[in-house]
């Protein structure tokens, strides 16, 4: 009797450790209730004991949401389920979307609107326990100011924040130190394995620096990346965060091996000014409905120059993927699969920038008696790459520009600014501008304690303020040798009086 006892309280023991397993992983604030019946009503954030009790069965969950948002419903445990919700006239199932065997859907939900979810083993002689819950879906937005004289992405979190909500509940983490960032929160899930999650900061190959509010720094290696089955898109705003190193994967790389749909990076340094323009359109266009690669494009394009490095940015995974529909999880197969129309080239119509092709290819463009120098972009519209053509000016690019298309020779774009006759008539009476002024030693001045690594300059006139004049811009690349990371900006100066111009009051597209 005493040994049927004990065995008794081992397996109780054991039910418990599983279940309490399970409740922490959601969160230790989440209520743990049991459903009765294969007919059961769920509440927003309470994690659901239910069972599959006879081979085959079907258990249906009714839920109404208490607020408008996008939400994820998601099954735990270790049976094999699969899960099917219908919508309009078509249904949406997924199988093995969560973690293990596990099934996850994610949707647009409604207040007020009551949902319906069916949920059966995939193997039809399968019973046994398992766990289900909704909840809001969540972004996590990382940014950090690294001190005086160092890089502050912290205005990057603003725009992706302002767009995310209130669809997800956004959290904004600022210098949060990384042993902290890489744990759970409150819902039991890792801040790296929300459904959207932006990084910008320090980064190398196959790691990211963190500092936290004393600007002390530690690093994250892609190796210590968690499970990121939950996240559709993850933004790795920092340097050469999609180049590996010799012994790890990139940042951007490793996501999407751990599970994440969709992710961005960079093999190359980045400015933090384009860095944020680019995040801030980009998180714009996915609020819209864009998928990532319409998106990634549409930013990039706002980008004015060649040379700015965070037009060469990268994405792993699901380029189509988008984060605002109707239904927005990585793992929702469609029955049957409408077709959409919405693009790049709609979203250009309607900023009323599309251009009739011909007419003004040959008037400009073709124009003998005007120069333009052509730059391949890493940017694309239905497949086809688009050209930048910047007016010439003394054989010097201008911030005049057409966007073409490669094969169809269509003007998709152009800059919002156009130089006149009285425009190179004013700018033919003033000084010569002197190009070989140099400014290097100034730079390096600023940034003593770095190593210079990288210096490019480019020769430009800008009309800014309704004045074309001569710039020159250099890229500047220093390396920090007490910690081997790399600190890019941009610099950008008069070359008629010598007096500094800031780059993005020309470089970047205005909002």
């Amino acid at each position: 009797m005493k040994r049927i006892i004990v065995l008794l309280i081992l397996i109780l023991s054991l039910l418990f450790l599983i279940s309490s397993s399970l409740f922490l992983k959601v969160g230790a604030t989440t209520t743990l209730e049991t459903c009765y019946s294969s007919i059961c009503i769920l509440s927003q954030d309470t994690l659901y004991e239910s069972s599959i009790s006879i081979p085959g069965e079907e258990d249906t969950f009714k839920f109404t949401l208490s607020t408008s948002g996008y939400y994820v419903i998601e099954t735990y445990g270790d049976l094999d389920l699969i899960m099917k919700r219908y919508l309009a006239y078509n249904y949406y199932t997924n199988d093995n979307g969560g973690e293990k065997l596990n099934s996850i859907m994610g949707f647009s939900g409604t207040a007020g609107t009551q949902y319906t979810v069916y949920i059966k083993a995939v193997s039809s002689a399968v019973t046994g326990h398992y766990y289900v819950q909704v909840r809001r879906q969540m972004a996590s937005i990382m940014t950090f100011d690294y001190g005086p004289g160092d890089i502050d992405t912290t205005p990057d979190a603003v725009t992706p924040i302002a767009e995310l909500i209130p669809g997800y509940i956004a959290e904004d983490y600022q210098n949060v130190p990384e042993n902290a960032l890489n744990s759970d929160d409150y819902t039991g899930l890792n801040r790296f394995n929300k459904e959207v999650v932006m990084f910008s900061g320090h980064g190398n190959a196959g790691f990211v620096s963190i500092a936290n509010s004393s600007y002390a720094k530690t690093y994250l290696y892609s190796t210590e990346l968690p499970y990121m089955g939950n996240t559709k898109l993850v933004v790795w705003a920092a340097c050469y965060s999609s180049k590996d190193s010799s012994t790890r994967n990139s940042m951007a790389l490793q996501s999407v091996t751990n599970g994440a749909v969709s992710s961005i990076g960079w093999p190359d340094v980045t400015w933090v000014g384009s860095s944020r323009t680019f995040t801030n359109y980009l998180f714009k266009q996915l609020d819209d409905g864009k998928t990532v690669a319409v998106a990634s494009s549409y930013a990039a394009s706002k980008l004015l120059f060649w040379f700015d490095p965070i037009k060469d940015y990268e994405i792993f995974g699901d380029i189509n993927k988008t984060i605002s529909s109707t239904v927005n999880n990585k793992q929702d197969l469609l029955s049957y699969i409408p077709t959409f129309s919405t693009n790049l080239l709609t979203m250009l119509i309607s900023e009323n920038k599309l251009v009739q092709p011909d007419l003004v290819i040959n008037e400009i463009i073709d124009d003998s008696s005007i120069k333009f120098k052509s730059v391949s972009l890493n940017y694309y519209l239905n497949g086809e790459q688009v050209h930048r053509y910047y007016r010439m000016y003394n054989g010097y690019a201008t911030n005049e520009y057409y966007d073409i298309l490669e094969n169809s020779r269509q003007i998709i774009n152009t800059s919002s600014m156009k130089i006149s006759a009285l425009d190179i008539k004013l700018m033919n009476s003033k000084s010569l501008p002197n190009f070989n002024l140099d400014h290097s030693k100034k730079i390096l001045d600023e940034k003593n304690k770095y190593n210079l690594t990288r210096l490019e300059s480019y020769k430009l006139y800008i009309k800014i303020d309704g004045e074309l004049l001569p710039v020159i811009v250099y890229s500047i690349v220093m390396n920090n040798p007490i910690n081997d990371e790399d600190i890019a900006f941009v610099k950008s100066y008069n070359l008629i009086d010598g007096s500094e111009i800031d780059y993005y009051s020309f470089g970047v597209e205005e909002e």
